[in-house]
């Protein structure tokens, strides 16, 4: 097992469900290879506990990773991470919608496609 618990937070003042908060977190982390195949996840109990959240929350979140695909569970290992056929792919699947939404904010607030870029590429230089 990684460090993979310290890589995770929760945002308890966040409408988004904490289930959904880690799932997105673990996809992210799996995407970009931050957590490789053959990898396990912690244990439900030591994450809840680390997290200090009800392990159903835990469980809720490893359940739809392995439905999707990213996750496996292994008979006395638990949980581990798949290899990803079409990681380019999946990140895509993931970003697009964000991209979208910032588009749409921006024409909503009357920015045009030269400004709009600019921004973008001011703030990935910043975070880089």
């Amino acid at each position: 097992m990684t460090n993979t618990t310290f890589m995770l937070t929760v945002k308890t003042s966040s409408t988004e469900p904490i289930y959904l908060q880690l799932y997105n977190q673990f996809i992210r982390l799996i995407s970009s290879g931050s957590l490789k195949a053959g990898e396990s996840l912690p244990s439900v109990r030591n994450l809840a506990t680390h997290l200090s959240v009800n392990p159903m929350t835990i469980s809720k979140c490893y359940s739809m990773l392995e439905k999707d695909g990213f996750v496996d569970r292994q008979r006395g290992i638990g949980m581990t991470v798949c290899e990803l056929k079409n990681r380019d792919e999946n990140i895509a699947e993931m970003i697009i919608p964000e991209i979208d939404d910032l588009i749409t904010h921006s024409i909503e607030l009357g920015l045009n496609k030269d400004e709009f870029l600019s921004l973008i590429h001011k703030r990935y230089n910043e975070e880089k």
